[in-house]
């Protein structure tokens, strides 16, 4: 059984007016197109990005023991006024493990850039506790029937929220993305493997990706990166980042929280009513997902 744990062992993640700060690489907001190299060029620190081959033999699993898990989660984006449902998941039996789904298959795990991962419902939160060898992903696609269909398909208008940490460190590799904490993200937008939105925060970063055809393992295009915003406060272990998104397919767009603080509101192409759904993801690293609730307008 999971413990929470003391004032003392958390650092608080201070989103707000601190993330209008530089960290101290000193980096700006950025727009697509102009993060740090040039337009249409690659991302060597894309969340999908490494150069590390090796195979998942033998790949670590977090340390048994209750890690470091927040006293409270902090702020959570306003609920929206508008939507017509609206359903939650609470990891507190087992019956919540079946509202989620590896939807990658084995096909594409042949390549080692996916993995199945060790997800589990256990101590009040969905547990991914398997670490990774190479850069790669492991999914956990929402399938209840919180938007009121089959499958968890959502609708072309929707919100998805989660709240996430790293609860225990996990540097498997050395060109991990965010090593030792990894990334800490959904897909509130997920059409498969290759094709998702990505909400991410990485120590010192919070990022929108679209994953448009791109696999783990290789650069991502800079353009693909819609926003980037830099962190005053590094995230530590136990730092928990409440994402919200609000997809609407209509005007292919995504608007997006950060621990109740709006940040954004993103437009790709890719963002169209064709069967979307929701998906959890981790890169090897060892994470604690609560606080998982979806909304339809």
């Amino acid at each position: 059984m999971y413990q929470f744990i003391s004032k003392r062992s958390l650092l608080p993640l201070m989103l707000g007016t601190a993330l209008l700060a530089a960290c101290s690489s000193g980096a700006p907001t950025t727009t697509p197109g102009k993060t740090g190299g040039k337009a249409g060029g690659t991302a060597a620190g894309a969340p999908g990005s490494a150069t590390d081959k090796g195979a998942h033999a033998n790949a670590p699993t977090a340390p048994e023991g209750p890690g470091t898990n927040p006293l409270e989660l902090g702020p959570a984006a306003p609920p929206p006024a508008a939507a017509q449902s609206q359903a939650a998941v609470t990891f507190n039996d087992e019956a919540a493990n079946g509202q989620f789904a590896d939807p990658v298959g084995d096909g594409a795990k042949a390549s080692n850039r996916f993995f199945g991962g060790q997800w589990a419902v256990t101590g009040g939160y969905l547990e991914q506790s398997q670490g990774a060898r190479m850069a790669s992903l492991s999914f956990r696609q929402y399938t209840g029937d919180g938007f009121g269909t089959q499958g968890g398909v959502a609708p072309g208008h929707y919100r998805a929220d989660v709240t996430v940490w790293v609860y225990q460190p996990s540097a498997q590799y050395a060109d991990m993305v965010g090593a030792p904490l990894g990334i800490l993200g959904y897909a509130p937008y997920y059409i498969d493997e290759m094709h998702y939105l990505l909400a991410v925060a990485k120590p010192t970063q919070l990022e929108i990706w679209a994953v448009d055809g791109q696999e783990p393992g290789t650069e991502w295009p800079i353009t693909n990166r819609l926003y980037s915003r830099p962190l005053a406060t590094p995230l530590q272990v136990g730092s928990p980042v409440a994402w919200s998104v609000e997809v609407d397919a209509a005007t292919q767009s995504a608007k997006v929280w950060a621990n109740g603080e709006e940040l954004t509101t993103v437009t790709h192409p890719m963002l169209q009513d064709r069967g979307q759904r929701v998906a959890l993801v981790s890169n090897g690293n060892f994470l604690h997902f609560q606080d998982f609730k979806v909304f339809r307008f």
